[in-house]
C-alpha cells in the first residue's frame, strides 16, 4: 500500500531518460509519501495538488517541476540514506507531463 503516481513523459523528454528510467510512474509507500510531502511542505511548496488518499487527483506539470527543483535544491539537507532513495526521483518529477495519485 502507499501512493502510486501514474503519469506520462512529456514529448520533449530525451530518449536516454526514457530508456534509463522506463515508466515515469513512481510508487511511494505511506512512510515515503509522508516523508516527501513533509519535506516539500517544509520548503514552501504549495501542497494543494497533493492528496492524502488514492483518489486520482492531478499533480499538474508546473507542480511536478517545482517538486523536482525543490528536491534537487535541498537534497544535501537529507541523510545519506534518504538522498539515495530520493535522488533518482528528481528526473521522474522533472520530465513527467503530470501525475495522478492512486
Amino acid at each position: 500500500m502507499g501512493m502510486d503516481l501514474s503519469g506520462s513523459w512529456m514529448k520533449s523528454t530525451p530518449n536516454e531518460i526514457k530508456k534509463r528510467l522506463g515508466d515515469p510512474c513512481i510508487h511511494y509507500n505511506w512512510s515515503g509519501w509522508s516523508f516527501i510531502t513533509s519535506f516539500l511542505e517544509k520548503h514552501g511548496v504549495d501542497m494543494s495538488s497533493f492528496s492524502g488518499s488514492n483518489d486520482g487527483q492531478l499533480i499538474p506539470r508546473d507542480v511536478c517541476m517545482i517538486v523536482a527543483e525543490t528536491i534537487e535544491k535541498y537534497l544535501d539537507e537529507l541523510s545519506p540514506d534518504d538522498q539515495i532513495w530520493l535522488k533518482p526521483h528528481i528526473e521522474s518529477w522533472k520530465w513527467a507531463k503530470n501525475y495522478r495519485q492512486y
